[in-house]
């Protein structure tokens, strides 16, 4: 079963993009997002100082035959210090990363990249 939000539409608006920051990367692993209509902060009272936007989670199985929770773990930690390498965060935790990732920072990376590091360790 879907379920809405709303919420700041600056946040919404990452979401309506496909910015890879840590808070998309990690929704994506269980759900699928859709911005429906933004709002107007005038609509609201008492008024607040920003717009909002209504936003739909659908729940996906795309990534069910993942250790969701492993994944979660490594995006967490690939956003620790997100202006260093994938590399240089991860090789406290021990993560082998693929050669082709080593100097790629974690915005870098899509989903589904996180999965193929994933599963080679």
């Amino acid at each position: 079963n879907p379920a809405f939000f709303i919420i700041q539409q600056e946040v919404a608006d990452n979401y309506r993009n496909r910015v890879n920051n840590q808070l998309g990367l990690v929704t994506h692993i269980y759900a699928d997002v859709e911005v429906l209509f933004d709002i107007k902060a005038g609509n609201f009272k008492p008024r607040p100082n920003v717009d909002a936007s209504l936003i739909k989670f659908r729940p996906n199985q795309k990534y069910s035959n993942v250790n969701r929770e492993e994944l979660e773990k490594l995006i967490t930690r690939s956003f620790k210090q997100p202006r260093k390498t994938l590399n240089n965060n991860l090789k406290q935790y021990n993560y082998k990363v693929p050669k082709e990732f080593v100097r790629k920072r974690p915005h870098e990376l899509s989903l589904d990249m996180y999965v193929s590091i994933l599963e080679t360790n």
